[in-house]
């Protein structure tokens, strides 16, 4: 090859390799190891616990779900009970309003 900094022809060829090995072995790592394991056991009851907080959860509302059926379906039974106290009143008007509401399916006929 050409020297850069003689610009002369050399023939001398360098050739150089280095190899190495290394390891490790921890002898004491602070008890890291169990304070893994602590902690993986506390994830796992954590998710253990988290499940049980949304089966809960979805039970309350389920069961508040149930409860407002409950509740509005006695609703509408008091509102037709009023509704046709409110059409046994003897007013003409009265009845055209009745005869309406059996028109147009809010009552049934009696």
């Amino acid at each position: 090859g050409i020297d850069p900094a003689t610009n002369a022809y050399t023939s001398v060829t360098t050739f150089n390799n280095a190899y190495g090995i290394s390891g490790s072995m921890p002898l004491f790592d602070g008890l890291q190891g169990i304070n893994t394991v602590r902690a993986m056991k506390v994830a796992r009851q954590k998710g253990v616990v988290d499940t049980e907080i949304a089966r809960d959860e979805v039970a309350m509302q389920t069961l508040s779900a149930y409860m407002d059926v409950v509740y509005y379906t006695e609703a509408v039974k008091i509102a037709r009970e009023q509704l046709d106290s409110f059409f046994l009143l003897p007013d003409s008007s009265n009845r055209m309003i009745w005869a309406m509401c059996i028109y147009l399916g809010v009552l049934k006929p009696r």
